[in-house]
């Protein structure tokens, strides 16, 4: 019994039971190291807008304001035409509160 009990625990069978990570730890840290700060900086670029004061008065023109019904809040629309063979306007709007 203790012959089969050791006959199970080959070396193979212990080896195949590794994790994948354990298995390559070259290639997993490098990976790691390539990817992370590749996803943080796409992530970064792509989430800045979202995260931002969205105070951008002093990008564009102001091209139009509208008070709100009870004044108390007021909308500034802010436009920044780009140039291209289509072109274009990148439009944006603050809403203010007025005290």
């Amino acid at each position: 019994m203790e012959r089969h009990h050791q006959a199970n625990s080959s070396p193979s069978t212990t080896k195949s039971r590794k994790l994948w990570i354990r298995r390559h730890p070259i290639l997993t840290t490098t990976t790691l190291l390539i990817f992370i700060p590749l996803f943080m900086l796409v992530a970064y670029f792509n989430l800045r807008p979202y995260f931002s004061t969205f105070d951008r008065s002093e990008q564009g023109e102001l091209s139009y304001s509208m008070p709100s019904r009870n004044g108390e809040y007021t909308a500034e629309i802010y436009g920044v035409p780009y140039g291209g063979a289509a072109g274009g306007v990148t439009i944006w709007v603050d809403v203010r509160k007025y005290e």
